[in-house]
Formats: C-alpha cells, sequence, structure tokens
C-alpha cells in the first residue's frame, strides 16, 4: 500500500492531464499500482500557469465523484506544489489555500540552479511562520551537498524524492541518490505523477528499494512516514497567515 503526496492528476489545471478522461486513467492506474491514500498538488506558479482556487475545487471534487463508487477505499487529499521565486512564499502571504491536506505543510519547488543559501533561507521563513516546508525533489538542485540537506532536515524540513531517481543516467549521480538513502536523508518519494505511467515508474521505483534497502524501508519511503507525518501528527490545521 503507497501513500503519493505529490502528482499533477487534476485536469486543465497545469502540466498534467488535459481532459477528465486523462485525470480518470492516472487515478485508476495509481490505484491499480497500490496507491491507497494520495494528496493532489497542482502547481501554484503563477509564471507559468494560471491560478484559480474555483476550478481547482471543482475538478477536484470531479474526482472525488468519480473515486468515491470506484475505489471507495482510496482517501484523496487536496494540496499545491507551491514554487519559491523569492524568498517569501507569496501564496501562503496572500492566503491562499494551497497547504497540504489541511495541515500546516507547505509542498514547494525551486528552481534546479537554486543554491543552499536561498533554501536555507526559505526553510527558515517558512519556520518561522508555523509552516513545515515539504521540500519537492530534492534530486533536482545539483548544488546542495549531502551536508546542506542534512541541515535544512535539522530546521524542520522535510524531503521528498521523486520515484523517477533510480532511472537516472550517471553513477555519479545515482551514488549521490543512494547516499542520501543510506543516510536516511530522504524522508519520502512520490510519484510526481502527470500521466498514468508514472505510477508504474512508482510501483518500480518500490521494487527496486525493496531489493536494494530491504522492505522495511522501502514501506517507511512510500508510506510509513508520509502517513506519520500527514495522520498521526498533531500539526493544526492551516490557519490563514496574517502578515500584520
Amino acid at each position: 500500500m503507497f501513500f503519493d503526496i505529490h502528482c499533477h492528476i487534476l485536469y486543465g489545471i497545469d502540466d498534467g492531464p488535459d481532459n477528465p478522461s486523462g485525470m480518470f486513467e492516472m487515478i485508476k492506474t495509481a490505484y491499480f499500482y497500490g496507491v491507497r491514500k494520495i494528496i493532489v498538488t497542482p502547481h501554484h506558479n503563477p509564471m507559468l500557469f494560471k491560478y484559480s482556487p474555483e476550478t481547482e475545487s471543482k475538478v477536484f471534487s470531479e474526482l472525488l465523484d468519480y473515486s468515491a463508487v470506484r475505489f471507495p477505499d482510496l482517501k484523496i487529499y487536496k494540496g499545491n506544489e507551491i514554487f519559491a521565486y523569492t524568498r517569501f512564499p507569496g501564496a501562503v502571504a496572500e492566503n491562499m489555500p494551497v497547504f497540504m491536506a489541511g495541515k500546516n505543510i507547505a509542498l514547494v519547488e525551486f528552481l534546479p540552479d537554486s543554491d543552499f543559501r536561498f533554501i536555507h533561507e526559505l526553510v527558515i521563513t517558512l519556520r518561522s511562520m508555523g509552516v513545515v516546508p515539504l521540500i519537492a525533489h530534492i534530486e533536482r538542485y545539483g548544488k546542495l551537498s549531502g551536508k546542506n540537506i542534512s541541515e535544512i532536515k535539522k530546521l524542520g524540513a522535510v524531503i521528498s524524492m521523486n520515484s523517477s531517481f533510480y532511472l537516472k543516467k550517471g553513477l555519479l549521480k545515482k551514488r549521490k541518490y543512494y547516499r542520501l538513502l543510506k543516510k536516511n536523508l530522504i524522508d519520502i518519494i512520490t510519484s510526481d505523477a502527470h500521466r498514468a505511467e508514472d505510477y508504474r515508474i512508482f510501483y518500480d521505483c518500490y521494487n527496486f528499494l525493496v531489493k536494494k534497502s530491504g522492505r522495511n524501508k522501502a514501506d517507511m519511503l512510500f508510506y510509513q512516514n508520509a502517513y506519520n507525518l500527514f495522520e498521526t501528527s498533531d500539526l493544526n490545521s492551516a490557519e490563514p497567515y496574517d502578515a500584520k
């Protein structure tokens, strides 16, 4: 059983599916490959995509209605993936409904060439606001060392890695990813799915890690850590940020 906390399933919102059939195919495939809890996280990136809470709510309701009868044991939550252009997360400051599953948790992505100082300062800013930064696809930020990642974890950030990491070419890159996993610097493996076929990669990555690191560790990365964060933690429900 898997808990996927980062995916782009809602149609017509970002670079995920274009239509309802694409969305329904994605959720069917996710379920087929063992996902039983999922947070949908459309991009909140005003430079690339229009942001409409009303449209997102409408499409999310369509997904819930479709899944309720077909997959009654599948729990679906709402979230967003916030793009950090500056050290202050504007979507949070503007009281937009971008938190993850109603918790004080924000999924944040950066430009691939972002440096440690930028990410470090943003993590501190979010933590000072009572928000837990959930860092998206840590493998994309080539300027971060294992030591850097350890430092932001100590500040309270949660670190995620996309399941596609194991398909990456290049021995040096793979060794880096494996070191991060071995040192327990990765908390959660996500699909970051944009298409139905991405869930086959998610499933294959789980089996790959079972063979490489054992089933217990794979289960922690693909389910238990996310469950602990979103369903057993004592984090308060997200409240609007008061900038005054």
